[in-house]
Order: C-alpha cells, then sequence, then structure tokens
C-alpha cells in the first residue's frame, strides 16, 4: 500500500485542489437579436432539409437489395455455401448519381450544423476583447471524474504488479519488487509534477492567447465568412446554382414520383436560399461569423489537456521503471 500513496495525493490534488486559468468572457458576450442571421440560418436550414429529403427519395426508389450466394466454410471447416444479402443501387443513367446528391447534403448540412451555432450559442463579441477577463477555476467535473478513472487504474495495476509478475519468487525478489513498486510510484509523481506549468507560466501563456485572439476581429467581412463557413458566399450561391442546373437536366428523365417531387422542392428551397446569399454577407450574418470564430477559439484556448497527459505520463513512467527492473529481478533469485 505504501508504493500508492504518492499517486493517491497526486490523484487527490488533482481532483479537490487543482485550479487553471482560464478566458472568463462572462462580460463580452454577443446581444441577442439578429434577423438577418436568424433568415440565413432558416434558409439553410430548408435547403438542408430538401436535400435529406431528396436522399430519403433515392433511397425508397433506387437502392434494393438481393440474396448472392458464396463459398465459406462451416463450423466444422467443411467447404459450404452462404447466402448474404447484397445492396446496389440503379437508375443512375436518367437521375443525378446518388453518389453527387449525397455530397450535396454533406456539404449543406455542415453548412447548417455552423450556422446554428452562430443562433443557438452565447457568442463572445469579438469587439469587446477588452473586457474578457483571465480568471482561475477548478477541474471540470467531467474530467474530475475521468481522471479518478485514470489514476485509479494506474493504482490497481500497481497494486496487482505483485500477482501479475508471479507466485513462486525468493524473499529477496518480493523485497526488491516492493522497492520498484515505490520507486516506480515516486518518479512517476514527480514526473507529473515537474511537467506541470507553473501558475505564472499558465497565466502568461493565457495572456498571449487572448493577445493572438485580436486577429480575429481584424477580419474583413468576406474573409470572417468564408474562414468561419470554410467557403466563400460566392462560391457556396455558385454550388447551389450549379446543383440547380444539374437537377433540371435530369428533372426530365425522372420517372419516380417522389424522386421528381424532391428535385422540386430542392430547386424551390435553393432558389430562396440562393438569391439571399447573391446580396453578399449580411452586416449581421459578418459580426456573427466573426463572433463565432472567436468562440470557437476560446472555447478552444479554455480546454486544459495538461492534468490528461500528467497522468498518462505518470503510467508510461511507471512501466519504464517496473518493466527492466524485473526483468533483472527474475534472472536474479
Amino acid at each position: 500500500m505504501a508504493s500508492t500513496i504518492p499517486l493517491l495525493v497526486l490523484a487527490g490534488e488533482n481532483v479537490l485542489h487543482r485550479e487553471g486559468y482560464v478566458l472568463d468572457v462572462k462580460k463580452a458576450t454577443l446581444g441577442e437579436g439578429l434577423p438577418e442571421l436568424n433568415r440565413f440560418v432558416s434558409l439553410s436550414n430548408d435547403y438542408d432539409n430538401s436535400l435529406n429529403h431528396l436522399v430519403s427519395a433515392y433511397y425508397k426508389a433506387y437502392r434494393h437489395s438481393r440474396t448472392v450466394s458464396r463459398p465459406c466454410f462451416d463450423s466444422e471447416g467443411d467447404l459450404d455455401t452462404c447466402i448474404d444479402t447484397e445492396y446496389y443501387w440503379d437508375g443512375d443513367e436518367n437521375i443525378v448519381p446518388h453518389e453527387t446528391v449525397f455530397s450535396w447534403r454533406k456539404n449543406q448540412n455542415q453548412l447548417t450544423t455552423a450556422a446554428k451555432f452562430l443562433a443557438e450559442r452565447n457568442l463572445v463579441d469579438a469587439n469587446q476583447l477588452d473586457k474578457i477577463s483571465i480568471t482561475r477555476e477548478g477541474l471540470p467535473v467531467g474530467m474530475a471524474v475521468g481522471l479518478v478513472a485514470v489514476y485509479g487504474a494506474e493504482i490497481s495495476g500497481l497494486l496487482g504488479y505483485e500477482e501479475m509478475a508471479g507466485f513462486y519468487d525468493s524473499k529477496e525478489q518480493i523485497s526488491r519488487r516492493a522497492f520498484f513498486k515505490c520507486a516506480a510510484s515516486l518518479t512517476g509523481a514527480a514526473t507529473a509534477y515537474a511537467l506541470r506549468p507553473s501558475k505564472e507560466e499558465s497565466r502568461s501563456q493565457k495572456e498571449g492567447e487572448l493577445a493572438q485572439l485580436k486577429e480575429i476581429g481584424n477580419l474583413g467581412d468576406d474573409d470572417s465568412f468564408t474562414k468561419y463557413f470554410g467557403v466563400s458566399i460566392g462560391k457556396l450561391w455558385g454550388n447551389i446554382i450549379d446543383n440547380a442546373n444539374t437537377l433540371q437536366t435530369f428533372h426530365p428523365k425522372v420517372e419516380q414520383t417522389a424522386v421528381k417531387r424532391a428535385y422540386e422542392e430542392v430547386l424551390e428551397k435553393g432558389s430562396v436560399f440562393a438569391d439571399l446569399l447573391e446580396r453578399g454577407v449580411p452586416e449581421e450574418l459578418t459580426v456573427a461569423t466573426r463572433c463565432g470564430l472567436m468562440t470557437k477559439a476560446i472555447d478552444r484556448v479554455n480546454k486544459d489537456s495538461s492534468p490528461w497527459l500528467e497522468a498518462l505520463a505518470v503510467g508510461g513512467v511507471m512501466a519504464a521503471v517496473l518493466i527492466p527492473s524485473e526483468i533483472i529481478n527474475q534472472k536474479k533469485r
């Protein structure tokens, strides 16, 4: 049990007393009520839903199954025949290929998800960085629970090391092994504390990260939209127009009524969304995308992974101490 004391102290200190610096944005949030943003989200969602309906219609109309036989081996190793279900697509010569439709849906779904983040999240105002403060907070509950599990597993492994190593060892080997366990535990704990940044280093790091965030506030209107959504508004508009032209080319060839209606729905919703995009980036959307970039950047900054790295390093160091020590121990009876 003595060998586990350093790990118990380390785990308890992490869960009960560990604190880290975070960027406090409570006083720098963006106000509500952005009708242009809400309209963009609504039209994007409508177009996304129309593509979901088209994909669903494709599955019902063009994806089929059939049974196929193939050679296989039974439980006794004898050659046998197995029956499998195989899925396949048809109708691609008269419709927009299903791979193309699926890619449209995937891209639009990503856009809509990103847009909903702007409307639903309490965004950080990119123009109020001076109101962001650096404060100390304890570990999040989820991280604390996870660390208890990691350190608990390492402590269990240390306690079970005697049984894993062997039952027929001499007293000298058992005595040496007890020393190895203490050495591994102490070395692991010392490594964790050595990896941990000081309070001054942690605060200085947060100050540097806060200064870098100012670059986001200086982004131009089109740049903030492109950086946030991963596509320029002109390219997005062009994609929707290209999709519409493709659908109109194949629409007369479509025989399935449900698919034909789904084509028409995509054309209708896409036309409305394209009309909005053709006007350029609305001012509210520019503000929202810039603030969205700021919010996501702060979320990344406030995610401190150092406690996880320390916990994993403890296990690695203990293994590095115990494994070669036990190899030598087994040679000395």
